[in-house]
């Protein structure tokens, strides 16, 4: 795989879904430290609900981090589209899940305002007002393993594979079979078919790609 396939691109949006402690937030981490955003965003602002000791690990390789209390809404008018920004929404789905701000940031503003909006989530499908804007409009998708949400999954699996459901289940848990281990589902449109479904994405790992049988051929 080239490195230009292994980069995200800026803008775009991604929903990071996984159960407490899963390593979502060290996910975020590495996609910082590592650069992982082409272009590497000038201005990042984390927005959180609970202050975590890994934040004060995160100023360490970036000092410029605005952490945020919350999510004021004001915040998107400080995306000034001149420079490459991105937006880091912390568990805090259940404060603004139900806000129209929340579906504009990924159908309209990411876009508009030159964002990668990055929200972290404990659930795939959370039933809220938003959530249908949301699932519709995420160019990557991060899904850490969650035993007491096997129903998601089932649903997530048609939603991305269509009919080939067994494909999306041997791919997860092959995927997922380490802890902090994840699945990730690449849905930008710059993105060639193939590279669809990855694991281990990040710099220096073996990277492992997931291809369904029928696009073997």
């Amino acid at each position: 795989m080239s490195s230009d396939i292994i980069h995200l691109i800026l803008p775009s949006t991604c929903q990071i879904c996984g159960p407490t402690g899963c390593g979502k937030t060290e996910f975020v981490v590495r996609l910082i430290k590592d650069q992982m955003y082409e272009p590497n965003p000038t201005n990042i602002y984390w927005c959180y609900s609970e202050y975590q000791p890994a934040y004060e690990g995160i100023e360490k390789i970036r000092s410029d981090i605005e952490f945020i209390h919350g999510f004021p809404e004001t915040i998107v008018d400080r995306l000034d589209a001149k420079n490459s920004n991105l937006l880091i929404i912390d568990d805090l789905i259940n404060e603004i899940g139900d806000s129209p701000i929340l579906a504009k940031l990924f159908t309209v503003i990411s876009h508009h305002r030159n964002c990668a909006v990055i929200l972290i989530q404990q659930n795939i499908f959370p039933k809220l007002k938003s959530n249908a804007d949301v699932s519709k409009n995420c160019q990557y998708l991060v899904v850490f393993r969650n035993p007491r949400k096997k129903r998601e999954l089932e649903i997530l699996a048609r939603d991305v594979c269509g009919s080939d459901v067994k494909f999306f289940k041997q791919a997860f848990e092959d995927a997922t079979q380490e802890p902090y281990s994840y699945l990730f589902i690449d849905c930008h449109g710059t993105t060639p078919e193939e590279y669809k479904f990855r694991a281990n994405i990040f710099p220096g790992e073996d990277h492992v790609v997931y291809i369904p049988a029928k696009s073997k051929n």
